[in-house]
């Protein structure tokens, strides 16, 4: 969403977006984050029994995600100040 066209209001209006605005403007992020070859892509699975959204791509276990963030060596992960 690169152009001025597609934000809820232009860029040399005073007034803030409409509560409406901002929800449709959130649902098209949503869409174009979790639609099928997306980087955030959802799929239905059973858990526990139960059917749960779940990222596709997301890491199966707690280590291999862990595993994965070695990859990048002593580089700083996370920076709080």
């Amino acid at each position: 969403m690169s152009t001025a066209a597609s934000t809820p209001h232009s860029a040399g209006s005073s007034s803030p977006a409409s509560p409406a605005e901002l929800l449709a403007l959130a649902a098209r992020c949503r869409v174009q984050l979790t639609s099928p070859g997306a980087p955030f892509e959802t799929v239905d699975e059973i858990v526990n029994g139960q059917r749960v959204s779940v990222y596709r791509q997301a890491f199966g276990t707690l280590p291999a995600w862990i595993e994965a963030g070695r990859t990048h060596g002593p580089r700083e992960f996370l920076v709080y100040e």
